[in-house]
């Protein structure tokens, strides 16, 4: 049994026992809560928070209008029309209250103002909803104001690639000589890039296929590549060189440094964690060709960027990688399969989560549930910005002549309608 509270020393504790306990029996300390208490006290420190102003006005019949404002910056969100209360209107201190829940963003509200007609009625859940577009609206003009206060962000790219200036352009990321073929159907796709596998023989033949199309090919590497497994293809990754590759996809800063004397593009992968203006300068100054925005950027985070740059807008993407490989534990490893089964794991609500394996390396990856799915609205505003890329894995032909009817036709089938998942954002 435990004991929980406060004994000094000396003190006589009676407890009672389920089962005999030998006289002499020893007892443990196991947790001291106001040691623990008194030590976390001293480096857990409160949370700096910007404070705000918060302006509110709302008429009957009109929209209500949320104001905040940091320092000189202010911005005014119009939410939802204001309604005519039929029994209890809410007060002027109910709306404070509700609106100055600024709790787990990175403000406070210290003042505010509001004007309120005493009929006005909104629920709360519609408070609540426009609190947190007035606190984004807000966020992403004080990011916007950090790049102005610091120009070096926004400076002219060190490197400039051979396709620099173009953007909206459509790139795919395909893994199998079927999605290849179909995906060479499209005239509106500019670039492929090639998912390697260690496969020479079938990288070359995916090659000619696009030279016939005359569509630029690039090689796609694992994340995760060991130096030993990288010893072993050396020589298979320096004899691209002599081809007529355009470029490679870099996902790890391994790569880079092998290939950072190609004399190929070098684009760099989203898992890099391209999420802002600093990340693309050094690495153009680096000399990449183009790098692809972090998969967690909103759209308005998104649009604060320039550059050489491209964003997944479709596809399935890893969400754990382990050496730890289900399939081997399991007796279903596909290291000497001929043929590759696609398995998939199953959480606690039975949704089913896609197994893919680098057998090389023995490393496993588990890829999200559903595709990130860009849809219409925000795709064309991502478009105007930088180029997007279709990412293909486990989809077979059928599947990927869907996707790409989606997006690059959108008659009969638009991605609005595709089922799929899309960030909140990362900062």
């Amino acid at each position: 049994m435990g004991i929980s509270k406060k004994c000094e020393k000396g003190t006589t504790i009676k407890a009672q026992f389920e089962h005999f306990v030998e006289v002499g029996s020893e007892v443990y300390l196991t947790k001291n809560h106001n040691l623990l208490k008194a030590l976390r006290a001293t480096y857990q420190k409160p949370i700096r928070k910007m404070p705000v102003h918060l302006s509110i006005v709302g008429k009957v019949g009109e929209p209500l209008l949320v104001s905040l404002t940091v320092n000189d910056e202010t911005v005014t969100y119009k939410g939802i029309i204001v309604e005519n209360a039929m029994n209890a209107p809410l007060t002027k201190e109910q709306v404070v209250k509700q609106l100055s829940k600024l709790g787990s963003t990175s403000f406070v509200a210290k003042t505010h103002e509001i004007e309120w007609d005493e009929n006005a009625y909104l629920l709360i859940s519609q408070l609540n909803e426009v609190r947190r577009q007035a606190v984004s609206l807000l966020e992403a003009q004080l990011l916007k104001v950090e790049t102005k206060v610091h120009p070096e962000h926004l400076k002219e790219p060190v490197h400039a690639s051979k396709s620099e200036g173009s953007v909206g352009n459509w790139y795919v990321h395909v893994t199998t000589l079927d999605q290849l073929d179909e995906c060479l159907k499209w005239s509106q796709i500019k670039r492929i890039y090639w998912e390697w596998q260690y496969d020479n023989a079938l990288a070359h033949e995916a090659l000619k296929k696009c030279e016939k199309k005359e569509v630029p090919m690039y090689l796609s590497f694992p994340s995760i590549i060991k130096e030993s497994t990288f010893r072993r293809f050396e020589k298979d990754i320096k004899s691209w060189e002599d081809t007529a590759l355009t470029g490679y996809l870099v996902r790890t800063n391994g790569m880079y440094y092998v290939l950072k004397d190609s004399s190929k593009e070098i684009i760099i992968d989203y898992n890099l964690n391209v999420m802002n203006h600093k990340t693309i300068n050094l690495w153009e100054s680096l000399g990449a060709a183009g790098e692809t925005v972090s998969a967690e950027l909103t759209l308005e985070e998104i649009m604060l960027l320039e550059g050489n740059l491209e964003k997944i807008v479709y596809g399935y993407i890893p969400v754990m990688t382990s050496q730890q490989c289900i399939l081997r534990h399991t007796n279903n490893c596909q290291k000497k399969a001929k043929e590759k089964k696609l398995y998939t794991i199953k959480d606690r609500k039975d949704t089913p989560w896609a197994i893919q394996t680098d057998c090389e390396a023995c490393v496993m990856q588990i890829l999200s549930y559903e595709p990130i799915v860009i849809k219409s609205g925000e795709l064309q505003r991502i478009k105007n910005q930088m180029n997007v890329r279709l990412q293909f894995n486990k989809e077979d032909m059928v599947e990927t002549h869907k996707i790409l009817s989606a997006y690059l036709e959108g008659k009969t089938f638009t991605p609005a309608s595709l089922e799929g998942i899309n960030f909140k954002g990362a900062l």
